[in-house]
């Protein structure tokens, strides 16, 4: 199948994907009619983009929104019945998770027998508030091996309230006369995306982290990226 050609106008300065002709990242779907969620690191300055999804072949995708500002991007794939995540309605993040939380995630990675797989992750919530107390990231804590830009971050109730981006690609909230700890790991909220797109009804919560990770681990995608 020949990939649709898609020019991104926008680069992201930092971006660990920015020097490579191909390269691959993770996202998920948000909708079962096609609609993909990652980063917008991942996608930026793509010639070409391609979905993989669990079970499904590979197919060609179209940007529809780029977000540079909070490292967003939504892309869309010509494939319905997905298995999707979605996101609480509730307006105030304190309802979703807290500090201290384990939330999960699925990344996709390359394996020591370089193959690239997805790969769950638990990392715990450490501050409802991003660089500088801006009120739309959340800091997390988690394995350095297991970060990956545009993966969802995931409460035990099965709800994406971030998705995990880089203090490159927000470096706008970052005070560089005091720049924070390599160790932190940020994530946009999940509600600061909800306006790019028409959400579907919240699904059943699941039960666990571990049934959280297994719904997560079937929407999450992997993006390839040909620049």
């Amino acid at each position: 199948m020949l990939l649709a050609l898609t020019t991104l106008t926008a680069g992201l300065a930092g971006s660990a994907h920015a020097a490579d002709p191909r390269t691959f990242g993770t996202g998920f779907a948000v909708r079962a009619d096609g609609w993909i969620l990652t980063s917008a690191q991942v996608v930026a300055g793509a010639r070409a983009l391609a979905v993989t999804c669990p079970g499904r072949p590979k197919t060609a995708a179209t940007l529809d929104h780029f977000v540079r500002r909070l490292d967003i991007a939504i892309l869309r794939i010509e494939q319905e019945g997905l298995p999707y995540l979605t996101f609480s309605l509730s307006i105030s993040v304190s309802e979703m998770v807290l500090v201290g939380d384990n939330v999960a995630t699925v990344v996709y990675l390359t394996s020591t027998d370089g193959k690239i797989a997805a790969t769950p992750a638990i990392a715990t919530v450490t501050a409802l508030a991003g660089p500088g107390n801006s009120p739309e990231f959340l800091q997390l804590a988690m394995p350095a091996d297991r970060r990956d830009a545009g993966a969802p971050v995931v409460s035990a109730r099965g709800d994406v309230v971030g998705i995990l981006t880089s203090a490159a690609a927000i470096k706008d909230f970052v005070d560089q006369a005091t720049p924070p700890s390599s160790g932190v790991t940020w994530a946009v909220k999940g509600q600061a995306v909800l306006r790019l797109f028409v959400p579907p009804l919240p699904i059943d919560p699941t039960r666990s982290l571990d049934d959280a990770t297994e719904r997560t681990r079937r929407a999450t995608c992997l993006v390839e990226v040909t620049r």
